[in-house]
């Protein structure tokens, strides 16, 4: 079946017929031709019946027709992962390519092949343990199937995992979108994946913890889901994909919930415990205005929150949690109140090389530029760079899609929209026009 985008909408009370056609009619007399481009290869109806399994025979019947069990069909083109072992990777033309990159310039690296399918309101997460940019994205009414993009950044290629499935009915809701798992084993993403997923480098496994019951480990070397076991009560609400937010760190990675409580995964026993706190209460986390980083130069975990909706502007403050006391204490920075027109706190992450935060948002424009906030650390104050390039947080300064990472081994930031593609920054902050928020003109 493949979503159709409908005008005029249907009413609540219409009935609705597919044809063999490709058309869809409804009661009231409006016919609908299917576009497959609104969603791409999602299941289609072949019309060919009715069909029953014989468990005894082990066989699928239609009439007088039979299909032996075990029998599979693919997806082909950019459906399937042979279409992407061509071209053959060039890793010391792309290695001269980073080497050029200019300084404070958003770069498109335009890998050759991209993956199908818009990947929207998720994140990205860095495997450097396999030099990989992970991928699983999308859910609601973006893609929705099991399979985890793998970029590989000595080369510029995307590879795909596994062939492209998709659930079984449902692949246009949010909240109600069916949880489980396939008949690989392979989870679907539910509702969205926003930063429920996180890479370890420890058990060398990404893990995803955005359905309410289970968590599921997928590890990249083998190029699929592994194993899945049941998450700690405090883990487990409803549309926990919302705000189950998560980090490395050399801890093992650490999620923080709704509830302001904080869960680490124990590598040995493959088992979240929560990790106790003391000092002040926890913010809690916000679906996509929140985000959670790592400060490894003072092993501090670094929280960013503000209340959901546009119309409720950041405070500008944060809140840090020391790893050895666990004691949790609000910072507040010298300009905070100028932090206000921050609008998406999503996608923050920590460059150790220059000790700030990078936001992933663009403040508003004034004659005709947008500047980009930081947080720096030492100083406890926000600042705001000048940035150029193709930005991948888009025209408006704010985007949904956006996977941010910083790579510690090149010293680079990467960046990942819906259509994978994949931006590149080698940020220095000292020659950035770098001006106190606030402050500037």
């Amino acid at each position: 079946w493949c979503p159709v985008k409908l005008s005029p909408a249907p009413r609540a009370n219409h009935q609705l017929k597919a044809n063999n056609d490709g058309t869809i009619t409804l009661s009231g007399g409006y016919t609908y031709t299917n576009n497959t481009d609104y969603m791409g290869g999602q299941y289609r109806d072949h019309a060919d019946g009715e069909w029953l399994f014989d468990i005894a025979s082990m066989k699928w019947n239609r009439e007088k027709d039979c299909v032996e069990a075990n029998q599979r069909v693919y997806r082909s083109g950019p459906f399937h992962p042979e279409a992407y072992l061509e071209p053959k990777p060039d890793r010391a033309a792309f290695t001269k390519f980073l080497q050029q990159v200019p300084v404070n310039v958003w770069t498109k690296t335009n890998p050759p092949k991209k993956p199908p399918m818009n990947r929207d309101w998720g994140t990205a997460v860095l495997d450097l343990d396999h030099d990989v940019i992970l991928r699983w994205s999308g859910g609601h009414c973006a893609h929705c199937g099991t399979d985890v993009l793998h970029y590989h950044l000595g080369t510029n290629l995307w590879e795909l995992s596994a062939p492209m499935e998709f659930p079984l009915g449902q692949t246009y809701t949010n909240t109600e979108y069916p949880e489980g798992f396939n008949f690989n084993g392979r989870p679907w993403i539910t509702g969205h994946t926003y930063q429920n997923y996180g890479y370890e480098s420890a058990s060398k496994t990404m893990i995803f913890l955005g359905q309410s019951k289970f968590a599921y480990n997928y590890e990249p070397l083998k190029a699929d889901w592994t194993t899945r076991k049941a998450k700690p009560k405090g883990m487990t609400y409803n549309s926990c994909f919302y705000t189950l937010t998560v980090t490395p760190t050399p801890h093992g990675l650490v999620c923080w919930t709704q509830e302001g409580k904080l869960f680490r995964h124990e590598v040995k026993s493959d088992e979240w415990v929560e990790e106790k706190l003391e000092g002040e209460k926890l913010v809690s986390s916000q679906v996509d205005n929140s985000t959670l980083t790592y400060d490894s130069k003072r092993d501090r975990l670094l929280f960013l929150s503000k209340s959901y909706g546009d119309k409720i502007k950041f405070a500008g403050k944060l809140q840090e949690v020391d790893w050895k006391t666990k004691t949790v204490k609000t910072l507040t920075p010298k300009n905070a109140e100028a932090a206000s027109e921050i609008s998406y706190l999503c996608q923050v992450r920590y460059d150790v090389a220059n000790d700030v935060l990078l936001v992933g948002n663009t403040l508003p424009e004034v004659g005709g530029v947008r500047r980009t906030p930081i947080y720096d650390c030492a100083d406890n104050t926000w600042k705001s760079l000048q940035i150029t390039g193709d930005d991948p947080n888009g025209t408006r300064g704010r985007n949904v899609s956006l996977g941010l990472m910083y790579d510690t081994k090149r010293k680079l930031f990467w960046a990942v929209d819906t259509n994978s593609q994949v931006y590149v920054l080698k940020l220095e902050p000292k020659t950035a026009d770098s001006k106190m928020l606030g402050k500037e003109e």
